[in-house]
């Protein structure tokens, strides 16, 4: 089967922690085959623990593609054993908390880090059309505008729509 598959060890789920692991509360027998449910189950819980700070999102995606890939119960069982139990529910007050805890996790860093690829680009292209126009004693077509006008106006827009529907998670 897939076996641990990179999660390293896994210490033994201690009492506080088998709600996470009762997935399946209609068998006892882990060595069951996992249902769609059951790993829709378990990636829930894992996105829970991320919004707690308690997976980075390195670690979120690598058990969220083992969660998908499991067979077993008990394979999903074992991405959940390092992590507390959660409680049973999950009011909407508690819900704003974790997106706006993601949100801040997500935009660690430089402000506008998704946008350097771009300028790096736009500075790239302006480069070389004022090379080419210094060449030619000239200056030539502009170019670049075909290259990062499209590709600005997409990420522009991404930001906003992107912005709005995480507005609408912290109401």
């Amino acid at each position: 089967m897939h076996g641990n598959r990179g999660h390293g060890r896994r210490r033994e789920a201690s009492p506080a922690q088998t709600d996470n692991l009762r997935i399946v509360e209609h068998t006892a027998n882990r060595a069951v085959r996992a249902s769609d449910r059951d790993r829709d189950q378990v990636v829930h819980l894992l996105g829970e623990h991320t919004a707690a700070g308690r997976l980075s999102l390195a670690e979120f995606e690598e058990r969220v593609s083992a969660a998908y890939s499991a067979n077993l119960v008990a394979e999903l069982d074992q991405l959940l054993t390092d992590l507390p139990a959660v409680s049973g529910s999950w009011d909407p007050s508690a819900r704003r908390a974790a997106a706006r805890a993601m949100d801040a996790r997500m935009n660690r860093g430089p402000r506008f880090g998704a946008w350097a690829p771009w300028v790096l680009t736009a500075v790239i292209c302006m480069l070389i059309w004022g090379m080419t126009s210094l060449g030619e004693g000239r200056w030539l077509y502009f170019w670049p505008l075909w290259v990062i006008g499209p590709w600005g106006a997409a990420m522009f827009c991404r930001r906003v729509t992107w912005r709005g529907s995480r507005r609408s998670l912290t109401r």
